[in-house]
């Protein structure tokens, strides 16, 4: 499909108002516990160990140091980025995870480039098989749902699951949906030929970045061995993973002999079938192909998945990206590494293993708050679907597939027993592209009566619940969706901390203007359109103002630092006039439209400069953590943690709590025997002034521990942390 002249600055100007929603301060605030830190300290001891394959957490006394619940993607994404921001892991000194913002960044950074990778890819799509206007709205409606924004600004295995998982999909709806059967250009050397095209040379530089890479790393430092007459024989990578290497040469023969950007299409769809695969297991592959199973049977082509789907290439490709890690821990680590991923990280969970318990409604609820402000127009864009003929144009079959995507995903994560809010990110792309499609129709169409009918109650209703306990926000991403005095995390009481903490009138307001919106769009006639041309000069403010946001950062001195409103209201507020070019430039020339799009963005902004950041000291040790380096007069007076296993000590520390060789001179106190060991510890460096790390609820239990004399010398150092407290004994 060719592209206006015009139509050319809009890719690049959907992506400069991504980046000015996501970026800013993405790092600039404290990781948050448990998942962030466990994460990047087990990328931190890749590092440390120089070794790219076996996952180590040696962070704990009641765990073993193997870390086998997750493969490996996550964090071989992450490790180059903390060597990017100077982190090297072993040569780490004491404080310096604390004492800037590079450990954040260098964790967020990998998740915030594949959201907007996702963005991207659901754009390319829509532009393709329907309209750049749509494409644009469904685009803006990705990046402003709260289960994805939220997400891309965490170090979680999510976006290295689901971006691979939703870029496979694209690419499958491209070559499948798509009418462009053309043959691509060749260029031939002697009796040698190959497509000369540029997404053939893509195709060949995701190949050696998904398999030659990963594949060049597992055949160095795996190593087997044979028993042979008795005799243990050394079996060096390089002949154990031969097999791999020649099916990689095959594939890259056989694909020469591609002839359509159809099929480049559909084995790149196999390739990030296998990272989903190296991210978070076999759902990776099972999910994509389930999608496109159903909506190849759905509408009557069923035999198209054994003629059209690339199978017997496409299977070698997935095989040479996604086998050779799995098949190098085998060697390694053998059945209980399998026992642990597979038996009780999929089965165990299918049945029922941590997180809440529910049956089909349980979703839907936290669908409409993980897509708020557009909870209303995403169930109207789901109701569209239905009723579009499957036998119309590309945009019809859009349409249908996007909604076999979200169906298969949803009815998936509800047969899985365990249940995480974030297990919903997989539905969000697809549900957003079928908003984006609605957005679009409407834009030509009479008042529709449906949205007030519809879409406004579900809306007033997820944004009232959300107002009513701010915490559900966060319970979109976080593990701890605990409300309970003394268990987990509570939401830091206005009381003690301020008025800042009262979300609820600012989310008040923002829901009521969405409301509005809604009702004005209901009300609104078409307009005609007009020629809108696209300023080149606010690419370069865009850039200015993002380079002073991450200038004009917090620091990391104090206990609770806050970001001035006018430090991200300038650069994150630019977003708003780029979105008004943006949909001028499409044809979206209607103020309401724009003021629905720019409400959403005004939410996003509020809940990712504002809401996380100010409450992130409470969900993250890294302020208590950087008062005791602060504090410290040497490195002979220990931080003692007890009864704590939150992971932000261990990464915070870099595991100098945990680092002693004699479990005696551990400072980490856990167990049913962590008063003995903690009487044995201070009666062994008795004059020692000690800091102790605790949670609040378990101070008295502590004290009960201590030395009578020592009781009464406890001052409090820190006491930020609405969970944890810091004390020092003189």
């Amino acid at each position: 499909m060719s592209i206006a002249p015009r139509e050319r600055w809009i890719g690049p100007a959907l992506m400069t108002c991504v980046v000015l929603l996501y970026v800013p301060f993405a790092g600039n605030y404290g990781l948050w516990d448990p998942w962030e830190t466990h994460y990047g300290e087990v990328a931190r001891q890749m590092i440390v160990r120089h070794d790219s394959v076996s996952l180590a957490y040696p962070c704990s006394p009641i765990e073993r140091p193997w870390f086998w619940s997750k493969p490996v993607l996550t964090f071989w994404l992450i490790a180059p980025f903390l060597r990017l921001f100077g982190l090297q892991g072993a040569d780490a000194r004491p404080g310096e995870l604390v004492d800037s913002w590079r450990a954040e960044w260098a964790l967020r950074s990998p998740s915030l480039l594949l959201a907007m990778l996702g963005i991207w890819a659901v754009f390319i799509l829509v532009r393709r098989l329907a309209t750049t206007r749509a494409a644009v709205l469904s685009a803006l409606v990705l990046a402003t749902c709260p289960s994805y924004f939220l997400i891309a600004r965490q170090a979680m295995t999510d976006m290295p699951f689901v971006v691979p998982m939703t870029v496979a999909l694209v690419l499958a709806a491209l070559a499948l949906l798509g009418e462009d059967r053309s043959e691509l250009p060749r260029r031939s050397l002697r009796r040698w030929s190959w497509p000369h095209a540029p997404v053939f040379y893509v195709y060949l530089g995701a190949v050696a970045l998904a398999a030659v890479l990963p594949l060049t790393l597992v055949t160095a430092q795996v190593h087997g061995a044979l028993v042979l007459a008795g005799r243990r024989v050394g079996l060096p990578g390089v002949v154990m993973f031969a097999p791999y290497w020649a099916a990689l040469v095959l594939v890259l023969w056989w694909s020469t002999r591609l002839r359509t950007a159809r099929s480049v299409y559909l084995l790149g769809a196999w390739i990030c079938c296998g990272l989903a695969t190296l991210a978070k297991g076999p759902a990776g592959l099972a999910l994509p192909a389930l999608t496109l199973v159903v909506y190849l049977c759905s509408t009557g082509r069923w035999r198209a998945i054994f003629t059209e789907l690339e199978l017997p290439r496409g299977l070698l490709l997935f095989g040479i990206v996604a086998f050779p890690w799995y098949h190098g821990m085998l060697v390694r680590h053998g059945s209980p590494f399998w026992r642990e991923l597979i038996g009780d990280n999929y089965v165990n969970r299918a049945a029922g293993r941590h997180g809440d318990r529910g049956t089909f409604e349980y979703y839907l609820q936290w669908l409409g708050y993980g897509t708020f402000p557009w909870s209303g127009i995403v169930g109207l864009g789901v109701l569209r679907a239905f009723l579009t003929r499957t036998d119309g144009d590309s945009r019809a079959r859009l349409s249908r597939f996007c909604l076999v995507w979200a169906v298969v995903g949803y009815v998936v994560i509800t047969l899985v027993r365990t249940k995480f809010h974030h297990y919903l990110l997989p539905l969000v792309p697809p549900l957003a592209i079928l908003s984006g499609l609605f957005l679009d129709e409407l834009l030509d169409s009479p008042r529709r009566s449906e949205l007030l009918l519809v879409a406004l109650p579900v809306t007033v209703l997820c944004g009232l619940d959300l107002a009513a306990l701010p915490a559900r926000v966060l319970w979109l991403f976080n593990y701890d969706y605990v409300n309970v005095p003394n268990v987990g995390r509570a939401w830091p009481s206005a009381a003690i901390y301020g008025n800042r903490f009262e979300y609820g009138a600012t989310m008040g307001w923002l829901i009521a203007l969405a409301a509005l919106v809604i009702v004005l769009l209901a009300l609104r006639r078409p307009r005609p359109l007009r020629d809108r041309s696209w300023p080149p000069w606010l690419f370069g403010l865009a850039a200015t103002a993002l380079g002073v946001a991450i200038a004009a950062g917090p620091s990391t001195t104090g206990a609770a630092p806050l970001i001035g409103r006018w430090r991200w209201s300038v650069p994150c507020g630019l977003a708003l006039p780029f979105v008004a070019w943006l949909l001028a430039s499409v044809g979206a020339r209607g103020l309401v439209v724009k003021a629905m799009v720019g409400s959403a963005i005004a939410w996003s902004l509020f809940v990712v400069d504002g809401l996380l950041v100010d409450v992130s000291p409470h969900w993250s040790q890294k302020h208590v953590v950087a008062t005791y380096y602060a504090r410290r007069a040497s490195a002979d007076e220990p931080l003692l943690v007890w009864d704590l296993f939150w992971r932000g000590e261990s990464f915070y520390t870099a595991n100098q709590i945990y680092a002693a060789t004699d479990d005696k001179e551990r400072t980490v106190f856990l167990g049913s025997s962590a008063g003995d060991k903690l009487r044995a510890y201070l009666g062994a460096h008795a004059g020692r002034r000690s800091f102790f790390l605790v949670e609040r609820a378990k101070l008295d239990r502590m004290k009960a521990e201590l030395p009578v004399e020592l009781r009464g010398r406890l001052q409090i150092v820190d006491d930020s942390n609405n969970k944890l407290l810091l004390f020092v004994a003189p």
